[in-house]
């Protein structure tokens, strides 16, 4: 009853306007920290709405019952369904803004490293396939210089073109990559080494996403067993399931087929080579006719530089932007949810000041000292409640909950 006085009471003296004021003051602080914290303001039009709405707020604290009652029905109104799309709103927004936020941070980076070190593969096999043609040109050049050192050179020369030969005819260095498929290469040369780096790329993007698809199972194993809830676990633990995004990877095995880093008149100069060894070792006369031709290498003559992390990184940008709009229109969202749980309270107290039936199931003081009242003077009276009663009246000082505010709970829209 003091407190039900102290609310809807009207007085105009000092000490209850201050301590009315008061606690309108700091209902409006929180209210204003409830709906502004996720609006993009600025700290100065954030400081001066603050000032005017905690004011508004101390001024109807202190004259206005009917604010001072509205305010304090929000926080009971958190409980209905306003509320909980509030939390959900809430909850979504942090889990977006901490552990998926985080996954997308940790998935770009590893995307970032394995795209770095496609490019170095490229860059080295560029390489490796100079320095495979420098020994041929160099076994040239020494046989045209000294022709008549040719027949104690002619095994040197062998045994040198056999290293070169294992490693291009016998896949030296494609071993460690595991073969998508059966590749049908023709019987030109040049088909045969584009096929091979074709596979070289297939094996080292396929590898990647092996191993980020293992690392989400992995930090999935390590949620469920962190936290032993078993609906709250599978809730938390969702994000680690978002194992697709690792094929964001496979965006780079087009890029790789297309810039294959292979000369364009490798193959032809390889079988010119080989054919002339194998006769080196048969004849002992042999006249030497070195023809150099001139042909545009692969992409102009040089392949592109760093062209994998700027397309990866690209990509990443482009969900990053996406990302944060989703973050704004969440916390936009958010305010606007908090923003309509004042209404409900205010309707919910106009109702309840116009319709003497609306929510009238509670045994207040009030109405115990009436019925006290009415049975001293031998009339009907409602108290002690019978069983029947007891399921359509309330009462506010026992500590069961009642079915009936239970289901407005649960149930409130």
């Amino acid at each position: 009853m003091t407190v039900h006085r102290f609310l809807c009471s009207q007085s105009e003296e000092s000490a209850h306007l201050v301590v009315r004021a008061l606690i309108g003051a700091v209902s409006g602080a929180v209210l204003f920290l409830g709906v502004s914290h996720s609006l993009p303001l600025t700290f100065n039009l954030w400081l001066t709405a603050g000032f005017l709405f905690i004011c508004v707020c101390a001024v109807g604290g202190a004259l206005s019952s009917s604010c001072r009652c509205s305010i304090l029905l929000m926080f009971p109104s958190m409980l209905g369904s306003r509320g909980r799309g509030y939390l959900m709103v809430l909850i979504l927004s942090v889990l977006c803004r901490g552990p998926l936020s985080n996954i997308q941070r940790n998935v770009e980076t590893a995307a970032l490293s394995l795209s770095c070190n496609l490019d170095l593969q490229v860059h080295h096999s560029r390489l490796l396939w100079r320095d495979a043609i420098r020994p041929f040109i160099l076994i040239t050049q020494e046989l045209t210089d000294d022709e008549a050192e040719f027949q104690s050179e002619t095994l040197s020369v062998g045994r040198k073109f056999e290293n070169i030969r294992d490693e291009v005819v016998l896949q030296y260095g494609y071993d460690r990559f595991k073969r998508k498929h059966t590749v049908t290469a023709g019987n030109s040369t040049q088909e045969q080494f584009t096929s091979k780096t074709m596979m070289q790329c297939d094996g080292v993007v396929d590898e990647g996403v092996q191993r980020c698809a293992d690392w989400f199972s992995l930090k999935w194993a390590e949620c469920m067993e962190a936290i032993a809830v078993p609906v709250i676990n599978h809730v938390l633990c969702v994000s680690m399931k978002f194992h697709f995004l690792c094929d964001i990877l496979r965006v780079m095995t087009p890029w790789c087929r297309e810039q294959i880093p292979v000369e364009g008149n490798f193959g032809q100069l390889f079988d010119q080579l080989n054919a002339s060894v194998d006769l080196l070792s048969r004849e002992f006369r042999t006249e030497l006719h070195l023809q150099e031709q001139q042909q545009q290498a692969v992409l102009g003559g040089a392949v592109l530089e760093e062209e994998f992390t700027r397309a990866v990184r690209g990509n990443f940008q482009k969900l990053n932007r996406t990302v944060r709009r989703l973050l704004d229109v969440l916390q936009l969202l958010l305010s606007l949810t908090f923003i309509t749980i004042f209404p409900q309270a205010f309707g919910y107290l106009r109702q309840y000041r116009r319709d003497v039936r609306f929510d009238n199931v509670y045994i207040t003081d009030y109405f115990r000292q009436i019925d006290a009242r009415r049975r001293r003077a031998r009339k009907r009276h409602l108290l002690p409640l019978k069983q029947s009663e007891k399921k359509k009246l309330i009462d506010p000082r026992s500590p069961k909950i009642h079915p009936e505010e239970l289901k407005g709970v649960v149930g409130s829209s």
